[in-house]
């Protein structure tokens, strides 16, 4: 028998040995962990669950001033097998129907506390296999005062990088600019405008109309929740324009002299307005009250613009004077 038959055969042999070996400690720890498995479901837990709540039918005369709790969290014992068989087949939400909870239905303040406790135990949300410990919280308090409802801005949100040579030609418009929110007037009273959720948008060429949702507040609700964003894209061209310096505070016993009267201000402005732009839309001021203290210089302040151009330049940014008695 020559060397390699031999080697040859010694490599089949040492295979076959393998695959046997690996074979039988696969099926041994298969049954190891179905042991292991099966001891750790029949032991006794004690763990805590999570509960989305939810609160529904809230009678529309009624405007909660409260925030209640969004999460309840119930500390049970159960074995293994009671809570795994909760969490495939279990809903992890209570439901909380205010409305029959409610003496009346009138307007005007009012208080209601829930029992969160006695709400898990009438829902049945959880098999007589698994004992319930505690709740926290376990009672939920709603304070309601009468509707009241208000006008106010919608803003959009966005977050839009166009392609170069490109930009928003004015700020996105929101169709409706407005919406009406209703709510106890405690709550209202602080807000002014409500927002969209954030607009992304990248690489933009070309104009676009959006769907989009408003942000949410708590105890308000909204006329409307959607709204149309309209984002205006149009290519721009670089204008400039030589703008007047306008020193401001300076005191009355001294006259300065600016050592440059006027500033640069280039702008980014989109094709279809440039007729609109002028340097007339610009003002520049130099306040004194605001100069450096270690190097004498007063910034330069732009303090009215055109609504159609972007600034990206101001040239000199600051300005040097020399003082006059009179």
């Amino acid at each position: 028998m020559s060397l390699l038959s031999i080697y040859t055969k010694g490599i089949r042999y040492i295979k076959k040995e393998f695959n046997r070996n690996t074979l039988l400690f696969a099926v041994f720890f298969c049954i190891a962990s179905l042991l292991w498995l099966i001891n750790a479901l029949n032991k006794t837990y004690t763990v805590d669950i999570t509960l989305q709540t939810k609160y529904s039918h809230i009678p529309k005369t009624k405007a909660p001033i409260t925030k209640a709790p969004e999460q309840i969290v119930v500390q049970v014992t159960a074995s293994g097998f009671s809570l795994l068989q909760y969490y495939m087949y279990s809903s992890q939400q209570i439901d909380v129907n205010i409305e029959k909870r409610l003496q009346d239905d009138t307007d005007g303040d009012s208080t209601l506390v829930i029992n969160i406790a006695k709400e898990i135990t009438d829902a049945h949300l959880f098999s007589k296999s698994i004992q319930i410990q505690s709740v926290k919280p376990e009672f939920v308090t709603f304070i309601f005062a009468s509707v009241s409802k208000k006008k106010v801005k919608v803003v959009a949100l966005y977050d839009i990088e166009c392609l170069q040579q490109f930009q928003l030609s004015q700020t996105p418009v929101v169709i409706p600019d407005s919406v009406f929110i209703y709510g106890a007037q405690l709550v209202l009273e602080s807000i002014d405008s409500v927002y969209t959720t954030k607009i992304y948008a990248r690489q933009v060429a070309e104009s676009f109309t959006r769907k989009i949702s408003l942000q949410p507040i708590a105890n308000v609700t909204y006329s409307d929740t959607v709204v149309t964003v309209k984002a205006l894209i149009e290519k721009f061209t670089e204008q400039q324009f030589t703008i007047p310096i306008t020193p401001i505070h300076v005191p009355d016993s001294i006259i300065i002299d600016l050592m440059q009267h006027s500033v640069t201000i280039t702008v980014f402005t989109g094709m279809s307005k440039i007729p609109q732009v002028s340097a007339s839309d610009f003002k520049v001021i130099a306040d004194f009250m605001k100069q450096n203290a270690l190097t004498g210089e007063i910034p330069v302040e732009v303090v009215a613009r055109s609504p159609w151009g972007r600034i990206v330049k101001v040239s000199p940014e600051y300005v040097g004077y020399i003082i006059d008695t009179k």
